[in-house]
């Protein structure tokens, strides 16, 4: 599944990929992340999460990857202007 994931993204070189980090530990999500950032470096990450993954999270940008984080619930429009901004 994994390879799968990094492959779709290295053909489609994405400007964002959006991902919700799921329990406590979610380094194999960041794996991904980082994965597909190997690829597509320019490629900025929005990962939301009820819990704050700080660990995860500063392993990631330690690897140079872009990252914007948001806490659930969040307000889609937020979402939206903060992406917007990113750009």
């Amino acid at each position: 599944m994994v390879d799968h994931i990094v492959s779709c993204a290295r053909d489609l070189t994405p400007d964002w990929v959006i991902m919700v980090l799921q329990g406590l530990n979610s380094s194999g999500q960041v794996a991904v992340a980082t994965a597909i950032h190997r690829d597509s470096p320019a490629t900025k990450f929005l990962f939301i999460s009820g819990y704050p993954h700080q660990e995860e999270l500063d392993h990631a940008r330690s690897h140079g990857l872009d990252i914007l984080f948001e806490e659930m619930p969040f307000n889609p429009e937020k979402l939206f202007e903060r992406l917007l901004l990113a750009e």
